[in-house]
């Protein structure tokens, strides 16, 4: 699956409200950016903002869902509107595979130091192994135990950079399993 430059346009508007999010830490934001953009949340997030729009802390994109199930977004007055409805899985991984290159932009846009970049780099790289490790697992056998594994794999692999508290841990591992594991019901 590729995508166009709409697609791409409309992903590095969501980057740029993860960054905001993150308070503008990269490695944080790359992580935020996967967890919150992936099929299942980009569309709870999207019908909860649906008809009002939403403009973020820099008030420089606007999100909205049209009936037709269009995504449009407005960045710096420029109006993107795009479809994004593949298959979940396949998306997952096109978005780890995106999310670095539209990093990678940002961070040379903002004049950000190489060892940043790396570190970057790196986190999206520890990303996709565990996704790849969770996708391995046929959906209808996944467990969240097989999640929880995978993300504190990641985590131990990060641990220089992932400052996290048990709590914030806790609540990736739901989102992740909300997205990833079908009919998912919280412990």
């Amino acid at each position: 699956m590729s995508l166009s430059q709409n697609d791409l346009d409309l992903l590095a508007c969501m980057y740029d409200n993860s960054i905001i999010k993150a308070k503008h830490r990269p490695v944080e934001a790359i992580a935020r950016f996967c967890h919150d953009w992936t099929p299942k949340m980009l569309k709870r997030q999207l019908k909860r903002l649906a008809g009002k729009g939403y403009v973020n802390r820099a008030k420089t994109n606007s999100f909205s869902l049209t009936k037709e199930g269009v995504i449009e977004a407005k960045r710096h007055l420029g109006i993107i509107k795009t479809n994004i409805d593949p298959e979940e899985d396949a998306f997952v991984q096109n978005m780890l595979d995106i999310s670095l290159e539209i990093a990678e932009k940002n961070l040379l846009l903002q004049g950000r130091p190489i060892e940043e970049i790396q570190l970057t780099k790196k986190a999206v790289m520890e990303l996709r192994l565990m996704y790849d490790e969770i996708l391995q697992i046929d959906p209808k056998k996944r467990t969240r135990s097989d999640i929880e594994k995978a993300y504190r794999g990641y985590l131990e692999r990060m641990r220089d950079t992932a400052k996290t508290t048990e709590e914030e841990i806790r609540e990736a591992i739901e989102k992740i399993c909300k997205m990833l594991i079908p009919d998912y019901f919280s412990e």
